[in-house]
């Protein structure tokens, strides 16, 4: 006999045989009877199906599965305690007993009502090898360790029915358990170890592939505070914190929530209320909100710079935009006086007849009003070669008896008399008539003139421009003119005419004195109180200035008639981030909420309540200890929400809590889910070794 080496595969073999060629003929039958080795990709891919089919199977026999486990276990029971006891009284002996099936045991025992009888429920094994007659590649056996990892994993696949998350129902339900069991499994194989080794692991694996993924304490009260806030309001509120972070101020989320629900949301500012005031989280938030005011302060006087510049001789404002105001009413004036022109200069020349010169002249007040048309330079220049019976002359008489009962009239004079007033009121009426007989060019004049004069001057007059047309009037009270406190319904209109006529006249006083008024109320709601700098300030400033909806409006309207809708657009938004700060809760009120949350938040979670009762073997803490411990577990939580609701990146975790249900899993469910990752270990530890 000789050695022969043959290469195959990039492996050498070597043969004893008598030649050659009787060793290749040897290492063909060797290699014809070794099973196909299937690749690794293969093998978990075949295990990984053979898994899911078996774990879908495993958890429909579920039942069976655990009222046979049930049985083996109470056999186990009475085999080694009643079945000695009678081994003892028939032999003398405590050993193990030879007896007849302990099924004739445990029917004479208590358990016998709460055991299922054999063949009432089929278990998952059973049922397993009756689907294998069907569809041979569920009992599929692994080749490879990756294999068996895989058939684990598919076995296991039912947990993504458990309750919870996404990620606790992958890496809880699925991934943590499996992968635990199956290593525990592969150390221990071949021992009698391996099947406690699976069960553990796959316990394990769930606990803390679900406390991995469970919401910490702090979150869960998050969590709770945010019922009823969805996805979409959690957007809106990212979007207002973008837009407080490009203007350098720092808003909570519960703020922001607050702000865009109109106040809603009120569970979240309850919660940073309790934190604020709590030990841990109020260094957190005192930190936070001690630079608010000065957040505020850098903003609103940037935000002030995109309406004006600011003034740098305020107390002129208000007699610059007088003379802007009487300079528009003259222009309308002007423009009335265009229009009519055309058609006093065709009338002033006609003379009146004779006739009705003479009851002109009878009047008792034409000859004192003819005189002074006459003798004043200032108006002789108008009927400047007119004769007294023109049309011409007569309009200047007509309208020195129309002042002359204006003054008669008014509050002013002290020798006041309606009498006098009506009187030359009277003869200004026998004038006109006269002249719009003699011309009807002239009767239309006026016509048109009144017609104007009521269409587009007395509006302007009786409004707020007409208020403000006084080159005297004082920069506050103008402010007051444009911005009364409680201005009339619907007068967006008038302010916005107002100023954009007086823009178009002086643009730089009207738009520093849009925002003198601005400012005036931001200086005086954000003044420092005895305490401190007042961290309340910027949401009085916005209450104040917008005050009621018509204020609002009226605000708008202003802004934008001086520097643009883009800017009162800005502003608004601005305002909208000053006002969140107002939904904060100030320290100290609904103290029975404040207890309650307390309570919650000193809760130390799943795993801090099990390690406080294993260290104490489950008996309660000492007073002092018990409240250093959960003083301590309120702080730490109180701390991590500060964190959290003061952190601008943090909607994706706010988004995850707002799609969630509040609350953890019903107990009953997870036990069931616990019991059945414990069969699957079980039925895993008693599989054939490939």
């Amino acid at each position: 006999m000789a050695t022969f080496e043959i290469e195959s595969g990039g492996k050498t073999y070597e043969i004893e045989a008598p030649d050659q060629n009787a060793a290749v003929s040897a290492f063909q039958k060797f290699s014809a009877s070794q099973p196909e080795t299937p690749s690794v990709a293969e093998d978990v891919a075949k295990s990984g199906a053979s898994g899911v089919a078996r774990g879908a199977i495993g958890l429909v026999g579920l039942p069976g599965t655990i009222a046979q486990g049930v049985r083996r276990g109470a056999d186990f029971l009475a085999d080694q305690t009643v079945g000695r006891a009678v081994n003892y009284a028939k032999t003398g002996s405590f050993s193990a007993p030879d007896l007849p099936p302990s099924d004739e045991l445990i029917r004479k025992t208590p358990l016998a009502g709460y055991i299922p009888e054999p063949g009432r429920l089929i278990s998952g094994e059973a049922l397993t090898d009756a689907a294998a007659t069907v569809v041979p590649g569920i009992k599929y056996q692994p080749k490879t360790v990756a294999g068996e990892y895989a058939r684990t994993v598919g076995e296991f696949a039912p947990g993504i029915l458990s309750p919870g998350t996404m990620a606790q129902k992958i890496v809880g339900g699925v991934l943590a358990p499996a992968i635990l069991s199956e290593t525990a499994g592969q150390a221990t194989k071949g021992t009698s170890l391996e099947t406690p080794a699976r069960i553990i692991g796959a316990l394990t694996g769930a606990v803390g592939g679900t406390l991995a993924t469970r919401p910490s304490t702090a979150q869960a009260a998050l969590s709770t505070g945010m019922q009823g806030v969805d996805d979409a309001t959690m957007v809106r509120a990212g979007q207002l914190m973008n837009e407080a972070q490009a203007r350098g101020v720092a808003l909570t989320w519960p703020e922001a929530v607050a702000q865009v629900t109109n106040g809603g949301a009120r569970g979240m500012t309850n919660m940073q209320r309790v934190v604020e005031g709590s030990q841990g989280g109020q260094d957190v938030m005192g930190g936070f909100m001690a630079q608010r005011p000065a957040q505020i302060e850098s903003a609103a006087r940037n935000e002030f710079g995109t309406i004006a510049p600011q003034s740098q001789a305020p107390s002129t404002l208000g007699p610059a935009i007088g003379a802007a105001a009487e300079s528009r009413i003259s222009d309308v004036r002007g423009a009335i006086n265009a229009a009519t022109d055309p058609l006093y200069t065709a009338a002033e020349k006609v003379r009146l007849s004779p006739q009705d010169m003479a009851r002109v002249r009878a009047l008792p007040g034409y000859k004192e009003a003819a005189d002074t048309v006459r003798n004043t330079p200032q108006l002789a220049r108008y009927v400047q070669g007119l004769p007294e019976d023109s049309v011409g002359f007569l309009n200047e008489v007509k309208k020195q008896l129309d002042a002359a009962a204006e003054a008669s009239a008014s509050p002013l004079n002290v020798q006041k008399n309606m009498q006098v007033s009506a009187g030359y009121g009277l003869d200004a009426g026998a004038v006109r008539q006269a002249a719009e007989a003699a011309s009807p060019e002239y009767a239309k004049a006026l016509a048109v003139q009144q017609q104007a004069r009521q269409q587009y001057l007395e509006p302007l007059l009786q409004g707020p421009l007409g208020r403000l047309a006084d080159k005297s009037i004082e920069t506050k009270k103008a402010i007051g003119v444009l911005f009364p406190t409680n201005p009339l319904p619907g007068s967006a209109g008038e302010i916005s005419d107002t100023v954009s006529a007086l823009a178009r006249k002086n643009p730089t006083a009207a738009r520093q004195l849009v925002r003198a008024h601005v400012e005036s109320v931001f200086n005086e709601s954000t003044q420092a109180l005895q305490s401190g700098a007042n961290q309340f300030g910027g949401a009085g400033f916005v209450a104040t200035l917008k005050g009621n909806p018509q204020q609002a409006e009226n605000l708008t309207a202003a802004i934008s008639g001086v520097a643009g809708k883009d800017a009162a657009k800005g502003f608004d938004t601005f305002l909208d981030v000053v006002a969140a700060t107002g939904q904060r809760q100030r320290i100290g009120s609904q103290t029975a909420f404040n207890q309650e949350m307390q309570d919650v938040l000193r809760r130390g979670g799943a795993i801090g309540e099990a390690a406080n009762t294993i260290a104490t073997g489950g008996i309660k803490l000492p007073g002092r200890i018990k409240d250093a411990y959960e003083q301590w577990r309120l702080g730490r939580n109180t701390e991590q929400i500060a964190r959290l609701i003061t952190d601008p990146n943090a909607l994706p975790i706010f988004r995850r809590l707002a799609q969630e249900a509040p609350g953890s899993s019903k107990a009953q469910a997870m036990a069931a889910r616990l019991t059945a990752m414990s069969v699957q270990a079980s039925q895993a530890a008693n599989r054939p070794v490939p």
